[in-house]
């Protein structure tokens, strides 16, 4: 038995440290083969209106294209123990309260809560022509009167990327993924490009993170393309536990390109959409059913044929 444990532990070591070293990468590579690289995206501001963020990601496929990535904050509700919305807090104004200069402040205050947001937008310098981009969020919740001590905040987001000047046969996706207990990652995808949306699930409640955990999921995800361009988006929802003072946690924003463009009908059992699916007018659902119903009546047409032809050898002999 203790020979047994000791194997044991001694192969999660092993593949605890393999698990490591395949995740160290000298930035500005990155991935699990670190074959990937994140990209150096041009400074914007948000929104000075409403709460959301836009920004162009330069393309791979041309030299004067960006594609268009964006964060928006839709919503925050209070749910209760069995995920039911029990109260909707609309934002009813979007201030900013800071510079020109990151971390941008903005704020958004109700008769309910007053949530306070800084965009932080980080060059980071390799050398003197290698850098690379991180656009952070980070959010404080205050104030806010709990309906119930069970009951949790709803914080929804939508993340999204589009490019307008596309080649046939692009395909697009929208993809979530628990990469380990503390850390999800939400991926919007679009050739070789993606904009990498990461989640630490660690929150500062009320001054203690211990056993303080934030959940993540996604609500919903869309892709949409026409013969000229394309857009994928997923909307998730981060669950914030209850708190008396106040709620502290951050989302990190990475845009990356990829060593070869997605292709797979599913990534990760999500459908993804090509351009080339669209100039059809079908879904490749569509275009499947079609390909197989061809086939099959290919087959029975050269089964009648064979039969035919024995049958007239038959014949034959018995003339």
């Amino acid at each position: 038995m203790k020979s047994i444990i000791i194997i044991t532990t001694l192969i999660l070591i092993i593949l605890n440290i393999i698990n490591k070293s395949e995740s160290a990468c000298n930035a500005p590579s990155t991935g699990a083969t670190c074959e990937s690289t994140l990209l150096y995206v041009p400074l914007t501001q948000p929104n000075e209106t409403e709460p959301f963020l836009t920004f162009n990601i330069p393309s791979t496929f041309s030299s004067t294209n960006s594609l268009i990535g964006s964060v928006i904050i839709e919503s925050i509700n209070e749910i209760n123990s069995n995920n039911q919305i029990v109260k909707k807090i609309p934002f009813t104004n979007w201030l900013k309260i800071s510079s020109n200069i990151p971390p941008f402040k903005y704020s958004i205050k109700t008769n309910d809560l007053s949530l306070l947001i800084d965009v932080n937008w980080t060059t980071n310098i390799v050398n003197a022509t290698l850098n690379y981009t991180t656009i952070q969020f980070s959010y404080n919740i205050t104030k806010y009167q709990f309906e119930s001590p069970s009951n949790k905040l709803t914080l929804n987001l939508i993340q999204s990327l589009s490019d307008s000047k596309i080649s046939s046969g692009k395909t697009a996706c929208a993809i979530s993924q628990l990469i380990t207990n503390i850390v999800y990652h939400q991926k919007v995808k679009i050739g070789d490009i993606t904009l990498l949306g990461e989640l630490n699930t660690d929150s500062n409640i009320d001054g203690s993170s211990k056993d303080q955990v934030l959940f993540a999921n996604q609500v919903n995800s869309s892709t949409t393309a026409t013969t000229s361009s394309i857009q994928t988006s997923q909307k998730f929802s981060i669950t914030i536990p209850n708190f008396n003072s106040f709620a502290q946690f951050t989302t990190n924003y990475f845009p990356i390109k990829e060593p070869t463009p997605i292709t797979s009908t599913f990534a990760n059992g999500t459908l993804c959409v090509s351009v080339a699916a669209a100039k059809t007018g079908r879904t490749q659902q569509e275009v499947a059913a079609i390909c197989v119903g061809v086939i099959g009546f290919t087959i029975i047409g050269l089964i009648a044929l064979h039969f035919f032809y024995l049958n007239g050898r038959f014949y034959n002999k018995k003339d």
